[in-house]
């Protein structure tokens, strides 16, 4: 496979995206001389999948500590509720009813 024309401009525009983000991964597809985006995430496959190796010798996932050792220079600092919630990581308080007493 031929590296494309317009890979710099596609590098640069995925960097472009990704910002101040310290991991994110940004689809692009070239196709011809145009550069279609796709999507951009910092949770491969929808935060849903582990790295944390079953039994079965022939599981894809790297050992734990390659894990920990990848996971250690990813630091983010705390979120507060607030964007936790939005995030959809907590939960809102309860609402109180109409005429609810304090």
């Amino acid at each position: 496979m031929n590296r494309p024309d317009n890979l710099e401009k596609a590098i640069t525009i995925a960097e472009a995206i990704a910002g101040d983000i310290d991991h994110l991964r940004v689809d692009l597809y070239l196709i011809g001389e145009r550069i279609y985006f796709g999507e951009a995430t910092v949770f491969p496959s929808g935060g849903n999948k582990t790295w944390i190796r079953s039994d079965d010798p022939a599981d894809p996932h790297p050992d734990r500590d390659v894990d920990t050792e990848m996971g250690s220079h990813w630091l983010l600092d705390e979120p507060d509720r607030s964007t936790m919630i939005r995030r959809g990581l907590g939960r809102a308080p309860a609402a109180s009813p109409p005429n609810a007493h304090r």
